[in-house]
Parts: C-alpha cells; sequence; structure tokens
C-alpha cells in the first residue's frame, strides 16, 4: 500500500484477525492490516472480509 500523501510504500506494522461480533450466518471475519508511512507519519487500517481477501489473493498469485 502507498501513503495517499506522498506516494511512498507504506510498512505493514501488524496484522490480525477481527470480526463483526455477530453470531450464526451475519458472523464475518477481517484481516485487519495496518500500516504506516514513517515519512509522514500517516497511519492507514484496512479490514477486508476473509472470504474476499482469499479470493483476491488466489487471483493475483497466478
Amino acid at each position: 500500500m502507498n501513503c495517499p500523501n506522498c506516494s511512498n510504500p507504506m510498512r505493514k506494522v501488524r496484522w490480525e484477525i477481527a470480526n463483526n461480533f455477530k453470531v450464526g450466518s451475519d458472523f464475518v471475519e477481517y484481516n485487519k492490516v495496518l500500516y504506516h508511512c514513517q515519512e509522514e507519519d500517516i497511519w492507514v487500517s484496512t479490514e477486508i472480509p476473509i472470504s474476499i481477501d482469499s479470493n483476491n489473493s488466489s487471483k493475483t498469485k497466478k
């Protein structure tokens, strides 16, 4: 991921699995990633549903 301000690559500083605290069919798990731009001191957090993230990663690993 690139910094939205300076366009330099951001460093991935943390990864974890998060969820939406629901039960049953409404339960969803997310890949939560925290990025940091040291130059601008900008922090970006993304939460992508694991089902979507695994579909995209299989497309890019060809």
